[in-house]
């Protein structure tokens, strides 16, 4: 490691390190640069400057780091898009199978309960999914709203 100023070096990226992880996160950046605006804007900001292999292993990193918040301290990724992780809840629900899901829940709580838990999509009522809407339940998070006096209510 090297610091100089403005300028910090850290050296490489090593080939250490399990394979099938870092062909997963090399899959997912592909996919996140295509699909997500945030990390398509970090591709194309590193691309001209790096190439496109070194910027797919900057991105695939970055989202490794990301996954590593969401898992170890449950915080949810500050550039998730609500709706977007609603519909991986859904899809995984119908893919485990809706009869296997805890507690007897339909497919839809399945999607809310989670979001409730990250703490995004509160204000999120429909999910598209293909040609149809689905309307999910009401969020048990409380809301706070602001009198007109500007004392807090929950």
């Amino acid at each position: 490691m090297h610091d100089s100023g403005e300028t910090h070096h850290t050296g490489g990226i090593t080939k250490f390190g399990r394979k099938d992880l870092r062909a997963a996160m090399m899959a997912a950046a592909q996919h996140a640069v295509k699909c997500h605006p945030h990390w398509k804007a970090q591709y194309e900001h590193l691309e001209p400057k790096k190439g496109r292999q070194k910027s797919l292993v900057a991105i695939a990193r970055k989202l490794l780091v990301a996954v590593w918040h969401i898992l170890a301290k449950s915080e949810v990724d500050e550039h998730a898009i609500p709706v977007q992780v609603a519909c991986s809840f859904f899809k995984y629900a119908y893919d485990v199978g809706v009869k296997n899901l805890p507690e007897g829940q339909s497919a839809l709580q399945f999607t809310r309960n989670p979001l409730d838990r990250l703490g995004i999509g509160a204000d999120l009522k429909v999910i598209p999914w293909g040609s149809k809407q689905y309307k999910l339940p009401p969020t048990a998070l409380a809301k706070e709203v602001q009198s007109q006096d500007g004392s807090t209510i929950t």
